[in-house]
């Protein structure tokens, strides 16, 4: 995850499910208004990295599938691995989210734009580590004046979301120079959000 990417997203009310921490006592008075057993992921990020910087390249610090009773515990092995590697304490960032997984995914995905198309892959479901990769559905949306010519594609799947995608990726390379790059997931709830973004 590219933090810069991901604050950029929420400063401009982009969606984006997750909460953003500095002091290790903002999270612990978080999960206390969460309240009960939840299926967590919590991250650390160093904030000296670039928006420009690839998701691929970042080192994570991650701990997924925990609950709130876990958290002091999973925090204190995040601080010792960022430790390692001489993180400063105030260049650490912490962000909370839920968990999702290939029961409440409906699709995931990643989409980018460059100054003449917006490419899209749709991979249905939730893919693993070391399965196929093939996209269930790829799009190439050609781009006049910041604008998307939705009128090429003569089928689309999830054209709702298509459309939303590429009017999105518009936005967001109005407000910021370079090419960004998203990932996207929707549950199955029809909860649709944007867990990274970065520009190249």
């Amino acid at each position: 995850m590219n933090i810069h990417g991901v604050l950029f997203l929420k400063k401009n009310g982009f969606p984006e499910e997750f909460r953003h921490f500095r002091k290790l006592s903002e999270v612990f008075d978080f999960l206390k208004e969460v309240g009960g057993e939840k299926n967590l992921f919590i991250m650390g990020s160093d904030d000296r990295i670039k928006i420009t910087d690839s998701p691929y390249n970042i080192k994570r610090f991650r701990r997924v599938h925990i609950s709130s009773s876990d958290v002091e515990i999973c925090l204190k092995e995040l601080n010792t691995e960022m430790d390692v590697l001489r993180i400063p304490c105030e260049n650490r960032i912490f962000s909370v989210g839920y968990f999702f997984n290939q029961y409440n995914v409906e699709f995931t995905g990643h989409a980018l734009m460059d100054d003449e198309n917006i490419l899209i892959d749709i991979f249905v479901g939730l893919r693993g580590s070391g399965t196929d990769i093939t996209p269930s559905f790829s799009f190439k949306i050609p781009i006049i004046n910041n604008r998307p010519r939705l009128s090429v594609i003569d089928f689309w799947a999830y054209e709702d979301y298509v459309l939303r995608i590429c009017l999105d990726m518009c936005k967001i390379k109005r407000l910021h120079y370079g090419n960004p790059y998203v990932d996207f997931v929707s549950l199955k709830d029809k909860m649709f959000y944007y867990p990274d973004l970065s520009f190249h």
